[in-house]
C-alpha cells in the first residue's frame, strides 16, 4: 500500500441516532487506517452526543466536538477548523461508506498525481434498495480543471455534494460552507475545483447515499430552497470569468435549478400561491439565455411548456412530479 498520509474524516451529526452506528462503524473499519475521525455533535437532541463519546473511548482516532446547533454548514466548518490531516473528506451521518472508500480515493489521487479525487455512489432507500445507475469499471478518469468544471455544470458524472470526494485540506484556506443555508455544497465545491489542476474520478461506487424524506434538503418547498438558485447564479458568474465559453452551459445549469425548485414548489400548496408566479417569470428569463442543443430532453419539454403559458407549464410540472414518483416506485419494486 502507498505511504499513508493522515486523512481527516469530518462527520456532522444531528438527530440521527438510528443511523449513526452504521456510519461510524463503516469509517472505523476502513482499509486505510491513518485517519483522524472528527465527529461533530451539532447540538443533537437525541443520544448522538453520548454515542459519539462512547465511540471515542473505543477508538483513539476519534475526536468529538460538542457544539450548539448551527446547522450542517456550521458543523462541517467546526470540523475544518480543527482538522490536521493532509487531506479531508466528508461523510453525512445518515450515510455510510464502502470499506475501501478512503483507499480508493487516496490511491486514485496519488497514482494520477491529481489534486482532488471523486468516487461514484449508491443512491439508496432506507431499506437498502439502490435506485440509481452508477459506474463500476474501477477505471480512473483524469480530468483537467476545465473538464471537471464542465462536468460539475452538467451534473452527469458527479454532483456538487461535499461527500464522496477527497480534497487537500489546504484548499479550504479562505473557504467555508455558508452557515444557515441549505444546498450549501453548491457555492463551495466549484471553488475547490477551481483550485485544482487535475481531478481524478474513479468509476466505482464507494459511498452509500441514503434517501430520507426527513433529510434537510429533501421534501417539499421551503423559501430557503431559493438559496440554491442564488448559489448557482454566483457560480455562473465566477466560472464565466475564467471560462466564458461555458456561459451557455451555465445558463442551462441555472435553468435546471430553477425547474427543480419549481417542481418542489408544485408539491406544496402552502407556498405555491406566493412563489409560483415569481419563479415562472424567472424561468422564462433564464431560458432565453440557454442553448437548447445542450439541454436534456426533459428540460426541452419544460422550455417548450414555458412558451405555452403558465397553465401549461404548471400542468407539465405536475405530470412530471407524478411520473417521477411512479418511476421511483417501479425501480423499488423491480429490486
Amino acid at each position: 500500500m502507498l505511504n499513508q498520509e493522515l486523512i481527516s474524516v469530518i462527520v456532522p451529526i444531528y438527530n440521527v441516532e438510528k443511523y449513526l452506528d452504521r456510519c461510524v462503524k463503516s469509517i472505523c473499519e476502513q482499509s486505510y487506517r491513518n485517519l483522524e475521525i472528527i465527529l461533530v455533535d451539532d447540538g443533537s437532541p437525541d443520544m448522538c452526543g453520548a454515542m459519539c463519546d462512547t465511540y471515542s473511548n473505543h477508538d483513539s482516532r476519534i475526536l468529538v466536538v460538542h457544539k450548539e446547533n448551527g446547522g450542517l454548514s456550521d458543523a462541517r466548518n467546526a470540523g475544518l477548523n480543527i482538522c490536521s490531516g493532509t487531506y479531508v473528506t466528508f461523510i453525512d451521518s445518515d450515510d455510510y461508506i464502502e470499506h475501501d472508500y478512503i483507499e480508493t480515493l487516496y490511491s486514485s489521487l496519488v497514482e494520477s498525481q491529481a489534486d482532488i479525487s471523486i468516487g461514484d455512489y449508491f443512491y439508496e432507500t432506507e431499506n437498502g434498495l439502490t435506485i440509481n445507475s452508477y459506474l463500476n469499471s474501477g477505471k480512473v478518469r483524469i480530468l483537467d480543471q476545465k473538464e471537471a468544471i464542465g462536468e460539475l455544470c452538467r451534473l452527469k458524472l458527479f454532483s456538487n455534494s461535499a461527500w464522496g470526494k477527497l480534497y487537500p485540506t489546504k484548499f479550504f484556506s479562505g473557504i467555508r460552507y455558508p452557515k444557515g443555508k441549505i444546498y450549501e455544497d453548491i457555492p463551495v465545491t466549484y471553488r475547490l475545483i477551481l483550485k485544482a489542476s487535475k481531478i481524478a474520478f474513479c468509476e466505482k461506487p464507494i459511498y452509500h447515499y441514503i434517501y430520507r424524506l426527513q433529510a434537510i434538503s429533501k421534501g417539499s418547498f421551503r423559501p430557503q430552497r431559493l438559496d440554491a438558485l442564488q448559489f448557482v447564479r454566483q457560480m455562473k458568474y465566477d466560472i464565466a470569468q475564467i471560462y466564458p465559453e461555458y456561459t451557455e452551459l451555465l445558463a442551462n445549469r441555472e435553468f435546471e435549478e430553477c425547474i427543480y425548485i419549481y417542481k418542489s414548489l408544485m408539491q406544496d400548496l402552502t407556498y405555491r400561491k406566493d412563489y409560483s408566479k415569481k419563479l415562472y417569470i424567472e424561468a422564462k428569463k433564464i431560458v432565453s439565455k440557454c442553448n437548447w442543443k445542450l439541454m436534456s430532453k426533459k428540460m426541452k419539454i419544460y422550455a417548450m411548456a414555458l412558451r405555452c403559458g403558465k397553465t401549461v407549464f404548471d400542468e407539465v410540472t405536475l405530470i412530471e412530479n407524478g411520473l417521477a414518483r411512479k418511476r421511483a416506485m417501479r425501480k423499488m419494486l423491480e429490486k
